[in-house]
């Protein structure tokens, strides 16, 4: 890690905290340790439906805090001020636009158009993406990178998830572990990265899904942050590695009595919508763009 490199302020959680973690734990209280998603939700909470033998379905409720919502009003008299004051500017400025003007509403043109369409075609892509509950995979994870029968992989495996929530993972990511070309590895790595307001913050927590098998990494970095992860991922394993709390040494015999350290394998997977999926021609056309721009 280079020198003089702004701190990163951390917490290492051995216990979900997020609301889905907690509404987990309660689905496996009345299912036997199955995921069950919440039957309806009303009044800002939750009702879960269970039956454990008994004649009739029994229902229980637990109140979930809602995000505080900026009122419409608000919204709406801040875009009419906001819209005079800048129609104002335009409209006393018209009579530049032959002399130069035009080159400066071309490029705010360009910019809000790259903008929309790459905000528009993300929203699309999201649509299409499954998420699965990670807790079905703790036990499989486990007996793959304990069987001898399949190569390793990789000693560290690290993949980015875009999963909000630590209780839940993208179902290609699973299908890449176990099914295409099973991936044993000593310790699966997750990592999510989160872009806040604060233009320099610079902070992530440690959640130990299962202990020195699956590690999830939440990164949460201001938008004035260089996203240079794989510099971040080893300034927090360092971390980690002095304070006791993951072992990172090579499990190969050869190695491991030389105290060298494994090997780390990054993957990431490129979301790529299907010709199969029907859209309509306008998002079909955001969605050619965004491929367009980014080639």
């Amino acid at each position: 890690m280079a020198q003089g490199a702004h701190q990163l302020s951390f917490r290492t959680k051995r216990s979900a905290l997020c609301t889905q973690r907690k509404l987990d734990t309660l689905g496996r209280l009345f299912r036997g340790g199955a995921h069950i998603p919440p039957f309806r939700q009303d009044g800002g909470g939750l009702w879960f439906k269970y039956n454990r033998g008994h004649a009739h379905d029994h229902y229980i409720g637990i109140q979930v805090p809602e995000a505080q919502k900026i009122p419409n009003y608000i919204i709406t008299i801040f875009l009419v001020v906001y819209v005079s004051i800048e129609g104002t500017f335009l409209a006393g400025n018209l009579h530049k636009f032959l002399d130069g003007g035009w080159f400066t509403l071309s490029i705010g043109f360009v910019l809000f158009t790259v903008m929309w369409t790459w905000h528009t075609a993300r929203k699309i892509r999201n649509r299409y993406v499954k998420f699965v509950s990670i807790d079905d995979y703790f036990d499989i994870l486990k007996e793959l990178s304990a069987d001898d029968t399949v190569p390793k992989y990789a000693s560290q495996l690290v993949y980015l998830t875009s999963a909000n929530f630590n209780s839940e993972i993208e179902s290609k990511i699973v299908y890449s572990i176990l099914q295409k070309q099973p991936k044993r590895a000593d310790v699966y790595w997750l990592v999510h990265v989160d872009v806040v307001d604060e233009p320099y913050k610079r902070e992530y927590e440690v959640e130990f899904l299962v202990p020195n098998k699956l590690i999830r990494i939440d990164f949460k970095l201001g938008f004035r942050v260089e996203q240079q992860i794989n510099l971040l991922f080893r300034k927090v394993v360092e971390d980690l590695v002095k304070k006791g709390e993951v072992d990172i040494t090579s499990h190969y015999k050869s190695l491991n009595k030389h105290k060298i350290v494994g090997d780390f394998r990054f993957v990431v997977i490129e979301k790529v919508l299907s010709r199969s999926h029907t859209l309509s021609f306008y998002e079909r056309f955001i969605m050619d763009f965004m491929y367009s721009l980014k080639r």
